[in-house]
């Protein structure tokens, strides 16, 4: 009976983290910190295309600005206030920095 104890609740726990969307991510130590992947989807409310900041209001009414860093290849000329954009950012569990994975556009 303990046997089958134990094999629920190691399932419950693999269920449990399977059904995270986050991705793992090896530190240092040897132990997996968990990232946090957050999508963002709203309207363009302003574009600075020589910092690469867009702020982006959500579809829960709320203002966020995210930073589009060159690497990604995005021509933030190609955009324009009122477009309506999804932002793919990853939290970085270990150091709390943001880093934008994907900025797309929806039609």
């Amino acid at each position: 009976m303990k046997k089958f104890a134990v094999l629920v609740f190691a399932l419950f726990i693999v269920i449990t983290f399977a059904s995270n969307s986050v991705a793992a991510k090896k530190t240092g130590t040897g132990k997996k910190a968990l990232d946090e992947t957050v999508e963002l989807t709203g309207t363009i409310l302003k574009i600075d295309a020589a910092s690469g900041k867009v702020s982006i209001k959500g579809t829960d009414g709320q203002t966020k600005e995210v930073l589009v860093p060159s690497q990604l290849g995005i021509d933030l000329s190609q955009y324009k206030v009122g477009d309506a954009v999804t932002a793919t950012e990853v939290i970085d569990a270990t150091t709390g920095n943001t880093t934008l994975k994907s900025f797309i556009r929806r039609r």
